[in-house]
């Protein structure tokens, strides 16, 4: 009840800030991205977890939850191949069209970092977990 974050406002306000920070402070925004992928690692998607087997069945080397430019953390990585596998509902499949502004919105973010990932020169490929 007491939680100040509950307040619309506040949270906004400490999103702003936290944003800000994120992309003014290269250090910080590496700290983060290192834990994230740390824990990513301990919480991986079934999907990630059907696709890391396959890939390890293949004895393809990739690497899994890894920070790529101080900027992102990707499913996996294979050389420059960056392989991202993408839930259906929270990434906007086509087959829950008229999608959310939440599913516009990831859909649009997916597309920047395919977009920024792609400029690095890496391929990216994306798969739907179904």
């Amino acid at each position: 009840m007491n939680n100040p974050m509950k307040n619309k406002e506040t949270a906004l306000k400490v999103g702003k800030i936290v944003s800000n920070r994120y992309w003014s402070d290269e250090e910080y925004r590496t700290k983060l991205l290192r834990n994230k992928a740390a824990t990513s690692k301990k919480s991986m998607t079934k999907p990630e977890l059907l696709c890391k087997q396959l890939l390890e069945d293949l004895n393809i080397n990739a690497e899994y939850q890894v920070e790529v430019k101080s900027k992102f953390i990707v499913d996996f990585r294979i050389g420059n191949i960056i392989l991202q596998v993408d839930g259906e509902y929270w990434h906007g499949h086509p087959r829950f069209e008229p999608l959310t502004d939440r599913q516009i919105a990831q859909r649009k973010r997916d597309a920047a970092q395919d977009k920024y990932l792609i400029a690095c020169g890496y391929r990216v490929v994306r798969i739907w977990e179904n």
